[in-house]
């Protein structure tokens, strides 16, 4: 019964937007400076220039964009994402952490996001996911998830079955507090960050997306955007050996109890993550009161990987679920962000009957 009015708006303009753009267009004449995006930008080769190393990312939207005129020579240019990065190490409970922070080149302050990667730990398209993010203006972390475990340190694993085999033997053989405590010392990092406002989400893909919700049990953290998150329902891998108490479904009610906002994405045609995988886990969180959306897509695991999918790579996809998870994390992560809506609220929606 909550109006929303993001969600709404959205749902009943789009018919009265297309319209509107096609008799926009009908009406410019021929000369008229509009055009598509490229399918690729250039990118410049130095790591802390656009994009990230130097590989072009996926666009957000296939839409119409109008042209920008160089006023001195009257050429048509394209602002990119720009971002730079820079390598950190940050002292957690079990060690030396190192971090990959990503942020706009454009001074100022900005909301922050811990990104946390797949099983293979740190690869190129887990740095253009951030580097993604951080191009709509946030100040990104990608810690080394396996710097503490089993001689791993540096560990960056390819898209094929030993790096898979690899990956999750590392997963189960930490301890699910050395998981916690090292979303602790990120945490800490990001809110005292000079370029972060204070604000912080967190995001990642596979065991990713489950980090990506533990992460949102510390105080600092109020949304977290979970795309595919493995084991949450079975206790495996992250929770691997854990008290039931520690297990992530568990501990959903404190969840609940801040009000984080959660954004779980799962591509239905997932065998890591099935059907049953997921009731379980929408299941746990209506049963708390979590504040939550929910989105199933008919795509396989892994379709936010661009390199080594094995064909599972879904470009559409890509721009959609990001866009979801900017569009939260923008509000979210706001100044003017409300954890709850009190009780007797006015309600714009109820109003009209």
């Amino acid at each position: 019964g909550r109006f929303h009015p993001e969600q709404d708006t959205l749902a009943r303009t789009m018919p009265l937007r297309a319209l509107a753009l096609f008799t926009l267009l009908a009406l410019l004449p021929s000369s008229a400076a509009f055009m598509l995006p490229p399918p690729s930008l250039a990118v410049p080769a130095t790591r802390s220039a656009a994009l990230g190393r130097g590989a072009p990312l996926p666009l957000r939207a296939a839409r119409l964009y109008p042209a920008r005129r160089s006023a001195a020579s009257g050429a048509t240019t394209w602002r990119s994402l720009q971002v730079q990065e820079e390598d950190v190490v940050l002292q957690t409970a079990t060690g030396p952490m190192p971090t990959r922070v990503i942020r706009p080149v454009a001074g100022g302050r900005y909301p922050a996001i811990v990104f946390y990667s797949e099983i293979f730990q740190r690869t190129a398209p887990i740095i253009r996911a951030a580097s993604y993010l951080a191009g709509h203006g946030f100040v990104v972390a990608v810690p080394e998830i396996y710097h503490d475990t089993d001689g791993a340190a540096g560990w960056v694993g390819e898209y094929d079955d030993a790096g898979a085999d690899r990956g999750n033997e590392l997963k189960k053989a930490k301890e699910v507090g050395s998981y916690d405590s090292d979303a602790a010392a990120v945490v800490a990092f990001l809110s005292s960050h000079s370029s972060s406002t204070g604000k912080v989400g967190s995001a990642g893909f596979c065991i990713g997306g489950h980090l990506a919700m533990r992460a949102a049990l510390q105080p600092g953290v109020s949304a977290a955007a979970c795309w595919y998150p493995t084991d949450v329902h079975s206790g495996d891998g992250v929770c691997f050996g854990a008290a039931p108490e520690e297990d992530t479904l568990a501990r959903v009610p404190e969840l609940a109890d801040r009000q984080v906002e959660l954004l779980m994405i799962y591509g239905r045609q997932d065998p890591h993550v099935d059907y049953t995988g997921r009731f379980l886990t929408y299941s746990a969180l209506h049963k708390a009161g979590c504040k939550f959306s929910w989105h199933e897509f008919n795509g396989a695991h892994a379709f936010m990987r661009d390199e080594g999918s094995k064909g599972r790579f879904d470009p559409e996809l890509y721009a959609q679920t990001m866009a979801i998870a900017v569009d939260m994390f923008r509000r979210k992560l706001s100044e003017g962000d409300q954890a709850a809506v009190s009780e007797g609220a006015y309600d714009p929606l109820l109003s009209k009957c």
